[in-house]
């Protein structure tokens, strides 16, 4: 009764969507709205998918309270790119689920770089033989933002596979939080796992906290998850100096970089650009 907004986008068996889809969900007023992406492919289709979240600037606050289901039929391949880049008098409250079939593949990824506050479950679901799912996110935190994320990595059936890789930055006093989570449910064999957070600080006031975890209740998986923080190295910096670059340029190029890996799995140029010009607005202020 309280939904506002959403899409849908379904596609039959045995068809290959030529062209992306496109959606964009805009908040332009005060208030709550609560929206709903569901993403159908049925056994063998494929699609590639793009989802930008944006707000009008200078609205009083707003909250968005969202859901993304995203199931992935039998022999299905989807490619799928959620952007959030809200205003920052926005609170985001989001639950997001991908179901992955049998010898089905989902590519997944999550970009955060707006709001005031998010609280974001992101939940992937191997529920059929020779799932595959890879979930690729990137985070950056300034001024007062917080960012809390939580993952999970269900494997539900044998001989399937996870690859999550998150990167994430803050600066100012921002604050972060990811915490992920691997299962695998019993008698699920050949299970291959893997999470990982790495964590980029650009000043001393910041809090970034990565908590990786395993829950495993099989005997013949290989799962693995690891956490790193840094700061800008001086090495890299020095060496763009000695080349005659400035040093705020430098640290914009050793950042670029960090993020570098995770933006060329995004399958759209322009999207890249604006990505890449949002990460430079950020260090640079």
């Amino acid at each position: 009764a309280l939904w506002t907004h959403g899409a849908l986008v379904y596609v039959p068996k045995n068809v290959a969507a030529e062209l992306p889809f496109h959606v964009v969900m805009y908040n332009a007023e005060a208030g709550a709205s609560m929206g709903h992406v569901l993403v159908v492919l049925e056994e063998n289709a494929q699609a590639t998918m793009l989802v930008d979240y944006r707000s009008a600037e200078g609205q009083a606050h707003s909250a968005y309270i969202g859901a993304t289901e995203l199931l992935v039929g039998q022999a299905a391949n989807l490619r799928y790119v959620a952007l959030q880049d809200w205003n920052r008098q926005t609170f985001e409250f989001s639950h997001q689920r991908a179901s992955v079939g049998r010898d089905a593949q989902l590519d997944w990824v999550i970009g955060e770089m707006g709001s005031h506050l998010l609280k974001s479950y992101i939940e992937l679901d191997l529920d059929g033989l020779g799932a595959n799912g890879r979930v690729s996110g990137f985070f950056f935190a300034d001024t007062n933002q917080h960012f809390d994320l939580d993952t999970q990595q269900n494997h539900n059936a044998p001989l399937t596979v996870s690859d999550l890789l998150f990167k994430g930055a803050a600066r100012d006093k921002a604050r972060t939080v990811w915490q992920g989570m691997i299962r695998v449910q019993p008698k699920m064999q050949k299970i291959d796992g893997f999470q990982a957070c790495r964590n980029l600080f650009l000043s001393d006031e910041v809090r970034m906290d990565a908590i990786p975890g395993l829950e495993i209740e099989a005997d013949d998986v290989a799962c693995s998850h690891a956490a790193t923080f840094g700061s800008i190295e001086e090495e890299p910096v020095f060496y763009l100096m000695s080349r005659g670059i400035p040093r705020p340029e430098a640290e914009l190029m050793v950042v670029a970089g960090f993020f570098d890996e995770l933006l060329h799995r995004i399958p759209f140029e322009r999207v890249r650009e604006r990505l890449e010009a949002a990460i430079e607005a950020k260090i640079v202020g």
